[in-house]
């Protein structure tokens, strides 16, 4: 950028008449720059202009959802007894795809993202899944019910339960 800005604002440091002065130059050369530098600038303020937006509660509606509804048959068992730790995309294959989450003991990792449509003791357990990079991602989320108390957007927590 700083050769760019200097590209632009300073000419070439050797005027047309020192050039054509000069008995070793057997070729001419015209005054003046190209003034190409600046482009060299323009990535940098395209960077500024146009930011991408942060994965956290606010952005939560601009990603689609992760959709584990396809069947999918080979999902190990999980232990019998214990708490299982699983992240948000295993819950969810779990949950719409066996029945061996009934009466087990989880605990899930995400941020909080508070629903108005939700009671006050519920809240949305958050993930962002990044196959390559932000503009993939999609939402895994979890309701949370019976919270013994209220945390802000973008909480992270860990939520054992069953």
């Amino acid at each position: 950028m700083v050769i760019g800005l200097y590209d632009l604002f300073h000419p070439d440091s050797e005027s047309d008449e020192a050039q054509s002065d000069d008995e070793d130059h057997a070729h001419e050369h015209h005054g003046g720059s190209d003034r190409v530098g600046w482009l060299l600038a323009l990535p940098v303020l395209v960077l500024f202009g146009v930011s991408p937006t942060a994965l956290g509660a606010d952005s939560v509606d601009q990603f689609r959802t992760f959709d584990a509804s396809p069947t999918v048959n080979s999902l190990p068992p999980l232990p019998s007894s214990g708490t299982i730790d699983l992240s948000l995309m295993d819950y969810q294959m779990y949950a719409l795809n066996s029945t061996e989450l009934r009466g087990k003991t989880v605990t899930l990792t995400g941020f909080v993202v508070a629903d108005t449509a939700l009671s006050a003791d519920s809240f949305v357990l958050t993930r962002f899944a990044i196959g390559c990079c932000a503009a993939d991602a999609f939402r895994l989320e979890v309701v949370v019910s019976g919270a013994v108390q209220t945390w802000e957007n973008d909480t992270w927590l860990r939520v054992t339960g069953t």
